[in-house]
């Protein structure tokens, strides 16, 4: 005869010293102790989100290429263009994030990352690496596109 736990009661004793009610109490209260130990900013320290900008004054900019450094602490998450442009990014050593945004790129927003800390948001910096023009895909120098971090607003919990 097959038994399954709703047809036939458990013959089975918990340990001595510990009742079904009592191991029942210490899983709630290990639940949400877990509960507790796993909110990952507290009330003090809000996620904000840093913006991008770019300033250039070539007319076909294509590309560009660039790295964000956060703090030693830092990270960076949600990285997300502005609307018509593609982006590239990859996760290096040490929390950096390279960044390859592509598109009929102009001086203005190109994207915003969210960061854990809003107070850290100024040891956040970005190392511009170059970028190409649009149909000839002539290669410009990191000299001529500047790029900009700014704290724009706390993000909700």
């Amino acid at each position: 005869m097959l038994r399954t736990a709703l047809s036939m009661p458990s013959t089975r004793r918990p340990p001595e010293g510990l009742t079904a009610p009592g191991r029942r109490t210490l899983g709630a209260c290990c639940a949400v102790l877990l509960a507790f130990a796993c909110e990952p900013t507290g009330p003090d320290t809000p996620i904000a989100q840093v913006a991008v900008d770019l300033t250039t004054d070539i007319p076909t900019l294509g590309a560009v290429a660039f790295v964000i450094h956060p703090p030693a602490d830092g990270s960076i998450s949600q990285v997300t263009p502005t609307a018509g442009y593609a982006i590239y990014q990859r996760a290096l050593p040490d929390g950096l994030v390279r960044v390859i945004l592509v598109g009929t790129l102009s001086t203005g927003e190109v994207l915003r990352f969210t960061i854990p800390d809003r107070a850290e948001a100024s040891g956040y910096s970005l190392t511009n690496e170059g970028g190409a023009v649009r149909v000839s895909f002539d290669l410009i120098d990191a000299s001529q596109v500047a790029l900009t971090a700014r704290l724009i607003d706390v993000v909700p919990q």
